[in-house]
């Protein structure tokens, strides 16, 4: 069992290493197929949807640590 997941959402922090270390605890996120993702961060009321695919791996935690 995965203690970062639940109802559908990764969250950053589930008493685990952080799952995105560039980003802030509360961060949390929907994950879908090819790269797709919506990414929630609270604190800075910052949502990012990215929509697309990737053929290889998509650096997720650094790209969204950038904003």
């Amino acid at each position: 069992n995965e203690p970062r997941y639940g109802y559908q959402l990764w969250l950053n922090d589930g008493g685990a290493a952080l799952r995105w270390p560039d980003l802030p605890r509360s961060a949390f996120a929907m994950l879908g197929n090819r790269g797709q993702a919506v990414l929630m961060v609270p604190e800075q009321a910052l949502v990012v949807v990215r929509l697309g695919w990737t053929a290889g791996e998509y650096p997720l935690s650094r790209k969204m640590g950038e904003l």
